[in-house]
C-alpha cells in the first residue's frame, strides 16, 4: 500500500512512484539483516543508506522539520554500526550461538 503523500514526495524528488516500493523493500531487507548478529553491520549500513538518502531528499525539497526528524534514525543506526565495528567480527559470530 502506497500512501499518496509518499508517492507525491518521490515524484517531487523526480523519482517514479515505484521508488516507494523499492525503498520499502530495501529497508525491509536491511531491517531483517539487523536481527542477526552476523549480518547486523550489513543491515545497519543498508538502513542507514536508505534513511540518509531520504533525509537528503527532504532537505532538498525544503522539508526541514521532517529532515531534522529523519536524522534521528540515521544517528541510531550509526550507533549500531559503531558498536558492531568496535566489537569486531569475532564478537558478532560468538554472540550468535
Amino acid at each position: 500500500m502506497r500512501l499518496p503523500m509518499e508517492v507525491e514526495f518521490f515524484e517531487y524528488a523526480r523519482l517514479g512512484g515505484n521508488s516507494v516500493v523499492v525503498f520499502g523493500v530495501v529497508q525491509l531487507v536491511g531491517s531483517v539483516l539487523l536481527v542477526f548478529p552476523r549480518t547486523r553491520l550489513w543491515g545497519a549500513s543498508v538502513v542507514a543508506a536508505t534513511f540518509l538518502s531520504i533525509t537528503v531528499m527532504m532537505f532538498a525539497a525544503g522539508l526541514v522539520t521532517f529532515g531534522v526528524l529523519s536524522v534521528l534514525p540515521v544517528a541510531m543506526v550509526a550507533i549500531i554500526i559503531k558498536e558492531d565495528t568496535r566489537k569486531g567480527p569475532r564478537a558478532s559470530r560468538s554472540s550468535s550461538g
